[in-house]
């Protein structure tokens, strides 16, 4: 009898799994349709913050350094459900973006998605920083996967990750270009500008003067090139190579640990955050005195904090980091233990200082 039980238990979850399998297949291979005809503004799974606060009860290191102000320690990610955009050079409704990069300038918040099934143009939204209101969608030329965002404040531009012809890019955006865009046609860009040292350019962060560029591989090891700036535009095609052991060049290309999302620099540290598919938690790594260290692997790391599955880009603003997720997204929501439909903004001060005191 017990071994009948053990067999029909065993086949009972084997069901379950052909069936959760076939909708993960269904998921990831069809895009639902919609009904609506405008980008969504209203949270996709959340109908409130406090919802999406208790949703990450597991993770109260996070949820204790949200801030607690002036600016909104979550602002909801809109698009998820519907995005106008084109498909083909057609105005199109698409119904799964899915969120990678964010970052913020004097008065906004810019977030980056892509199609999940490459059918329609990648897009960013714009979203006023001090209450986290949705502005805008600026479509994007062509269907890049947009990994990382960053933002030069000294010739306000920011920078986008992209791919074309296969090969590295990053496409450049005036402020002024972000603010006056509207309509339904691809927003004209200010620079592109193709990276040979890099297969992809899958993460992005600015300082100090510099684009820092990451590479993302799943097996090995993935890198960091420094690309220097002057007058707001990239010097030379070629990254400027190695040096961890001059305060005068923080970084110029380095091996980092796999399966890195995104890059982020405070003060004297490095953070890299850590994910890569279901059901596996995401981290944030910091390292202390980098000038003085040439491994950034995880053993190595100073402090780690674990976060839900599906972290992407990390982003520095001030004494607080940005954090975005994918995990809302129509092709994975639904299937993660625990699911963020928001940005959230920790105290990375705060966070770092209690770190100190453990």
């Amino acid at each position: 009898m017990k071994k009948q039980w053990l067999i029909g238990g065993v086949l009972g979850l084997c069901f379950t799994a052909f069936l959760l399998s076939g909708r993960i297949a269904k998921r990831y291979h069809t895009e639902p349709e919609t009904t609506l005809n405008a980008t969504n503004m209203n949270p996709a799974i959340f109908a409130q913050d406090a919802d999406q606060l208790a949703e990450l009860r597991p993770y109260q290191e996070v949820t204790q350094q949200l801030v607690k102000g002036p600016l909104p320690s979550m602002t909801v990610l809109p698009g998820l459900l519907a995005t106008k955009t084109l498909a083909s050079g057609a105005v199109a409704m698409c119904t799964e973006m899915t969120p990678q990069g964010v970052v913020a300038t004097e008065d906004y918040v810019i977030v980056s998605s892509y199609c999940h099934h490459h059918q329609h143009n990648s897009v960013l939204y714009v979203l006023e920083k001090t209450t986290g209101t949705y502005l805008k969608t600026i479509i994007l030329p062509g269907k890049p996967h947009v990994g990382g965002l960053a933002y030069d404040p000294q010739q306000q531009r920011l920078w986008i990750t992209g791919r074309r012809k296969q090969k590295a890019e990053l496409l450049a955006l005036d402020l002024q270009t972000i603010e006056a865009y509207q309509g339904d046609q691809p927003v004209k860009v200010t620079l592109r500008r193709q990276l040979h040292d890099i297969p992809r350019a899958s993460m992005l962060t600015y300082y100090e003067g510099s684009l820092f560029v990451g590479y993302f591989s799943l097996k090995s090891e993935g890198i960091i090139l420094q690309y220097e700036l002057k007058n707001g535009d990239l010097q030379g095609d070629s990254a400027r190579k190695l040096t961890l052991d001059s305060a005068d060049s923080p970084i110029g290309q380095v091996q980092i640990e796999r399966r890195i999302q995104g890059l982020a620099f405070y003060q004297d540290k490095l953070l890299l955050s850590q994910s890569y598919g279901p059901y596996n938690r995401s981290k944030l790594l910091v390292y202390d005195n980098i000038y003085e260290k040439d491994n950034f692997s995880a053993r190595n790391a100073a402090h780690v904090l674990r976060l839900p599955a599906h972290l992407e880009q990390i982003s520095v603003e001030g004494d607080d980091l940005l954090l975005i997720f994918e995990s809302a997204a129509t092709p994975y929501k639904g299937f993660e233990f625990t699911t963020v439909d928001r940005i959230l903004r920790m105290d990375l001060a705060g966070w770092l200082k209690a770190q100190k005191n453990d």
